[in-house]
């Protein structure tokens, strides 16, 4: 009676527990994402169906998938899958790659990466966060994600790498074209916009209306901000390449404006304002000697001082600068050493004026005079660049000349020779009478 109800229990302990056996390399077919799936089973089985952890293994064209966790009743549940073929939607697009990463109650879910070839050499994944049922939730990081860019007027095939939140390109990335358009921005972005400081690299940058061109440098909030180089270039080859600073989208701060145009007589150099240029008193005289009339250098002393006294250029009155003048420089000590005072005002009387022309200068809201004189025997000649107009002088006229000397030179004459002379930038230039 005794062993008949120890029978009994063994009996009733197997129809509870069910008949359970440790497996190796067992071919099974499981259930994953409601559809049946054969493969290798390693782990136990319950009933002949997997229970448990345990691992399956699924061979397939270029190799194997692999999901290692918990089973029940021949069913995946929860764990990690490797290298796993599926379909994925991304923005209404079909992606047929491989995931691997968290599987959750059977289905794909939590964190994990799906990759997909797109083309030769180009790999699209998204590593991040999974909702229920194997939809991305837009919360990680891709990495070659086709898209269509949109800026100023153009919308940009492309690839966007770099972080994503809320279905949103939000953090740190980069898009880079690919089509005909060059188009290449590295920085912060904010809802699908480039946000905060960036790098941009592209051919085609509006600037302004009907000036469309290569740009390459710092953008804040997508427009070129901090340094960088702009390159605009017509159907006749005539334009202009812009290094330097910016502002909201327009040259301003120090940079150089390098032109392209055989009918623009000197680059500018210096500071621009709102796209404008707007130099200083030392960076205009710098600028002018670049005009092949009449080549020059200017010292560092002479760009000291005269950032130091930008209101002597020129003078409203010639006590301001008496203080200045040192009436011991002639002539040909500043043939012989030509950067040496470059601190201090020369004086010169009896002057004949060979030639004067006054030029509208946008630049300096205000005329350039420009004036070359003589005295003697057409021996002792000066170059002199003058900010304002001169009423009451003309050609033949004598004056006395206060200006800065810059240095020792030469100008072309009428005959094509060159002439040698001193150029000074003048500050007080007055009338004698006779």
């Amino acid at each position: 009676m005794q062993k008949i109800k120890i029978l009994c229990i063994i009996i009733l302990s197997v129809l509870l527990t069910g008949c359970t056996a440790e497996v190796e390399n067992k071919d099974l077919t499981i259930t994953l994402n409601n559809e049946e799936v054969s493969g290798i089973f390693t782990g136990t089985l319950v009933n002949k169906k997997a229970s448990g952890e345990g691992e399956f293994r699924v061979s397939i064209d270029e190799g194997e998938w692999v999901y290692t966790g918990t089973f029940e009743a021949g069913k995946i549940v929860n764990g990690r899958i490797e290298d796993y073929p599926c379909t994925i939607l991304f923005d209404a697009n079909e992606y047929l790659g491989t995931y691997t990463g968290e599987i959750l109650d059977g289905f794909i879910e939590g964190n994990g990466v799906f990759v997909v070839s797109l083309e030769e050499d180009v790999v699209f994944s998204y590593d991040g966060k999974w909702m229920k049922g194997g939809l991305p939730a837009y919360e990680g990081y891709f990495e070659n994600y086709p898209c269509i860019f949109s800026y100023q007027d153009l919308d940009i095939m492309g690839y966007y790498t770099g972080d994503i939140l809320n279905n949103k390109f939000n953090g740190q990335g980069e898009f880079r074209s690919d089509s005909d358009i060059n188009f290449n921005y590295l920085g912060s972005w904010k809802d699908n916009v480039p946000s905060g400081i960036g790098i941009l690299d592209t051919d085609q940058y509006q600037y302004t209306e009907g000036i469309i061109g290569t740009y390459e440098g710092d953008v804040l909030e997508g427009i070129p901000n901090g340094n960088g180089v702009f390159t605009y270039q017509n159907s006749d080859n005539v334009g202009f390449t812009y290094t330097g600073e910016w502002k909201n989208g327009l040259f301003n701060g120090k940079g150089f404006f390098d032109s392209y145009n055989e009918n623009v007589l000197a680059d500018y150099r210096g500071t621009f304002t709102n796209g404008k240029y707007t130099p200083t008193r030392s960076e205009f005289i710098m600028h002018l000697s670049s005009f092949e009339m009449c080549p020059y250098e200017v010292s560092d002393i002479s760009v000291e001082f005269i950032d130091m006294h930008e209101d002597f250029f020129p003078a409203e009155d010639l006590s301001i600068i008496e203080e200045y003048v040192d009436e011991d420089i002639k002539y040909n000590m500043i043939t012989k050493f030509p950067h040496k005072y470059g601190d201090k005002f020369i004086r010169l009387e009896g002057y004949t004026v060979n030639t004067i022309r006054e030029l509208e200068f946008p630049a300096l809201d205000d005329n350039l005079t420009l004036i070359i004189a003589y005295t003697g025997f057409v021996k002792d000649n000066v170059y002199i660049y003058y900010i304002g107009s001169l009423e009451d002088i003309y050609r033949d006229d004598k004056i006395t000349i206060y200006g800065l000397p810059i240095d020792a030179g030469g100008y072309v004459n009428a005959i094509g020779g060159k002439t040698n002379c001193i150029v000074l930038y003048g500050s007080y230039i007055q009338k004698e009478n006779h």
